[in-house]
């Protein structure tokens, strides 16, 4: 491995990744969420020159780490040839072209020298569903978030994922909003007896019920969210209902835990929400200036989950380029292995 890995600043980054968008999406919304712990994170080989014209060309490799976040997403990762301008990838067989691969090993590379956190707080009401948390036990094992399928493989393929946990059997379709391709037709406009609402600290638990994958309240509460209500009676406190759906804005800036409860399901709200959302919460949670189309949003969904899938279709999300991610786990001792290794070879 040749390349140099920097510590660069954030704004640095942001503006490296805004020609890329919308490839750049997950790593880009989690360099602008104010949401950072003192110990983060943020490597790069050397990037484009500011205003280049010449991208296609341009191999790089950036990443935010912040492993206090444990059990949660701990990294995120970019590869400039996950965009398909990218020259050297259309022209090679292979998914990710030589230049991007040795910027890519430069890049896990540095993150193999993080060290874990001291102990791992798994005290919030996360532990019901033990297959996304074993990992946390482990200071091994980095869980990374939203990266591309083709990436995932490649890090597999040496040997440096965790095959024991969920991750490349559990790929994600990522699609992809743009705020002003959401159809004019999904208005604002709920049906009687209806109301528009915030989560509020009080529904976070019921938030986490409705989901199988844990999230911390700590995380939904920093979350954008948007949710419905039942109107009350004469009689009701509105203080005192509960949301009979919801969804919120993840820290990479995704739809996460959209949910409508069963018997208002059919109403149309779960798109509703979804647009809604990305109209106005998107903007007010990250600063879009500067993007195309009034600003992106994605969101990852399951295959199998044709209901998602079609709340996505109907705000005018799109799986462009059939992109797919997973969510999974980085053994940083294999790393660390290999590459002593590869050093005394």
């Amino acid at each position: 491995m040749t390349a140099t890995v920097f510590r660069v600043d954030c704004k640095t980054l942001i503006e490296a990744l805004r020609p890329y968008l919308p490839y750049s999406l997950p790593l880009y919304r989690r360099l602008q969420s104010p949401y950072k712990g003192n110990d983060h994170h943020i490597l790069a080989t050397p990037l484009p020159r500011p205003k280049s014209e010449d991208l296609d060309s341009a191999c790089f490799a950036a990443a935010y780490v912040e492993r206090q976040r444990v059990p949660r997403a701990e990294g995120w990762i970019f590869l400039s040839c996950e965009a398909p301008f990218h020259r050297s990838q259309s022209a090679a067989e292979e998914a990710l072209c030589s230049t991007c691969t040795d910027r890519l090993l430069a890049i896990v590379r540095e993150i193999s020298n993080i060290p874990a956190p001291a102990a791992v707080d798994t005290s919030e009401s996360i532990e019901t569903n033990a297959r996304f948390l074993t990992h946390a036990f482990d200071p091994s094992l980095l869980l990374l978030g939203s990266l591309n399928a083709s990436i995932a493989l490649f890090l597999r393929g040496r040997g440096w994922l965790s095959n024991v946990h969920p991750g490349l059997n559990r790929t994600y379709l990522k699609y992809i909003f743009e705020r002003e391709s959401i159809p004019l037709t999904i208005t604002d406009d709920l049906p009687e007896g209806l109301r528009w609402g915030e989560v509020r600290e009080q529904d976070l638990e019921l938030a986490q019920a409705r989901t199988d994958i844990p999230r911390p309240a700590s995380a939904l509460r920093n979350s954008p969210s948007i949710a419905i209500f039942p109107i009350p009676t004469a009689s009701q406190s509105e203080l005192n209902g509960a949301p009979i759906a919801w969804a919120f804005i993840g820290i990479e800036g995704s739809l996460i835990t959209l949910h409508v409860e069963e018997e208002y399901r059919g109403r149309g709200l779960a798109k509703k929400l979804a647009a809604k959302l990305f109209r106005t919460t998107l903007p007010e949670a990250f600063d879009i200036a500067g993007e195309q189309r009034g600003g992106y949003g994605h969101a990852d969904v399951a295959p199998a989950n044709a209901s998602s899938r079609a709340v996505c279709r109907s705000v005018g999300g799109k799986n462009v380029n059939e992109w797919q991610v997973c969510w999974t786990r980085l053994d940083i001792d294999k790393v660390r292995t290999s590459l002593s290794e590869q050093l005394y070879k």
